[in-house]
């Protein structure tokens, strides 16, 4: 019926915690890598003009904006599957 015996319960959940912060390490990570290639773009792109300034300004807010739904979603299932 389990898949897990009773003495093994604290290291399972022991290492799904560390996967789960391993994954938002990464992706913080990756979040923080992408926002320095738009700040090395952004003289480039200034000195393009103004739409392609607004062009990497848009696509800065939706990779912070998808991150941040990302990263809060993974702390929501965090918390749940510990309680």
């Amino acid at each position: 019926m389990y898949d897990v015996r009773k003495e093994q319960y604290v290291t399972v959940i022991r290492e799904m915690i560390r996967n789960e912060n391993d994954m938002t390490n990464h992706r913080l990570l990756w979040l923080l890598v992408f926002q320095g290639f738009l700040f090395g773009a952004y003289p480039r792109a200034e000195s393009a003009g103004t739409l392609a300034v607004l062009a990497i300004s848009l696509v800065g807010i939706l990779v912070a904006l998808s991150a941040f739904t990302v990263l809060y979603r993974s702390s929501r299932s965090e918390v749940t599957s510990i309680s």
